[in-house]
């Protein structure tokens, strides 16, 4: 009885496992942040470019605690800036 269920199943299988896959497409770019340079390569099944997502995220991280941004929360702790407010994300 396994054996039969075996020979019923390997066809199956072997039906299933030829089956193209979807082709996932190549999504590459790159940019400027935190005084150097980044680049993201992933693949997605529908092209999505999360760019514009990633590069709100850094600007956002840049204007906390980039070096290289004068106006960023850093800097302006570093120049002991006593009009800066810090905010707790607690």
């Amino acid at each position: 009885m396994k054996t039969k269920s075996i020979l019923l199943f390997l066809p199956v299988l072997l039906f299933i496992s030829c089956k193209p896959k979807v082709a996932d497409k190549l999504v590459k770019f790159d940019g400027l942040a935190q005084g150097t340079y980044y680049a993201v390569t992933y693949y997605s099944v529908d092209g999505t470019n999360y760019q514009p997502q990633i590069d709100s995220i850094l600007k956002d991280f840049d204007k906390v605690a980039s070096l290289w941004v004068p106006e960023s929360e850093i800097s302006r702790i570093n120049r002991h800036d006593s009009t800066l407010e810090l905010r707790s994300f607690y």
